[in-house]
């Protein structure tokens, strides 16, 4: 019972008491004396409508893809450096993204970077491509480190899933003459699709988490091309334009908006069970 209630206190001081807070200040313009939950309502849905997440589906759809070729691949069992290719490929995810943000950026650099020593070596370009620097270029190079960054979870969530498949359902499927494209969409897809649910939803909210790459690599820029919601968000509290004052109840109430969105659909993966299946 002690340890229930502290926990129960430590909770509160941690987590409880700044949300309510955050609600709080969400109702709150430091640009006109307004007050009250409409308020900041009105303003996170004018930040959500600046600040879109139709990014989000480019950026972990390729991932979960990639991540399922990758685990079909590496699932098999004749393949005997299967467990190499695994640990190479899950390297980055035990790196730190901050240092995997500043690093990219010498690499993707104009000036004497390697991926443009590489491509005017190869005779692809014939000069140097700011890939950080293009509105048109920048979004998609994030993209890319975002995906080999987190590439490595995303292909052990699928392995999991295709290793609840018994051997001897692979047998009975050899036997009765399905294979390839009969095997995989008649009998092994509908066997891990409940976990195929749940991977989804749990890459849905990593990708929402992607401030540290954004921030580390692009701030946002250039002209804001890069610029998601946590960054959106962060700028509006703390990074000012000069003269102007922070926009903190502005922030906050896109803050409290994006933390119910999250919590959304943190609440569908626990109800996403695959043994209820």
């Amino acid at each position: 019972m002690t340890t229930l209630a502290g926990g129960f206190i430590f909770g509160s001081l941690t987590f409880l008491i700044p949300r309510i807070f955050e609600v709080n200040l969400s109702g709150i313009s430091v640009d006109i004396a307004i007050t009250g939950l409409l308020a900041g309502i009105v303003y996170a849905i004018a930040s959500l409508s600046q600040v879109g997440v139709g990014y989000l589906i480019d950026r972990y759809s390729p991932k979960i893809i990639l991540g399922f070729v990758i685990a079909v691949f590496l699932n098999n069992q004749v393949l005997k450096l299967a467990p190499f290719f695994r640990t190479i490929i899950f390297m980055p995810v035990v790196t730190a993204i901050a240092i995997i943000g500043i690093v990219m950026t010498f690499v993707f650099s104009p000036f004497n970077g390697p991926a443009n020593k590489f491509l005017m070596g190869m005779n692809i370009t014939s000069g140097p491509i700011d890939f950080l620097g293009d509105p048109n270029t920048v979004l998609p190079t994030v993209m890319g480190v975002y995906v080999w960054k987190w590439l490595g979870i995303t292909m052990m969530y699928w392995l999991a899933a295709l290793q609840t498949v018994p051997q001897d359902v692979y047998d009975a499927a050899k036997i009765d003459g399905a294979q390839g494209f009969k095997l995989w969409f008649h009998i092994i897809l509908p066997i891990v699709l409940p976990f195929a649910i749940v991977i989804v939803l749990v890459e849905a909210v990593g990708a929402l988490n992607v401030f540290p790459l954004i921030e580390t690599m692009t701030a946002g820029g250039p002209f804001f091309s890069s610029e998601v919601m946590e960054v959106y968000i962060f700028r509006t509290a703390f990074v000012t334009d000069s003269g102007t004052m922070p926009r903190l109840g502005y922030a906050c109430a896109a803050g409290v908006i994006w933390g119910v969105a999250v919590l959304y659909i943190t609440c569908l993966i626990y109800t996403s069970d695959p043994a209820d299946e």
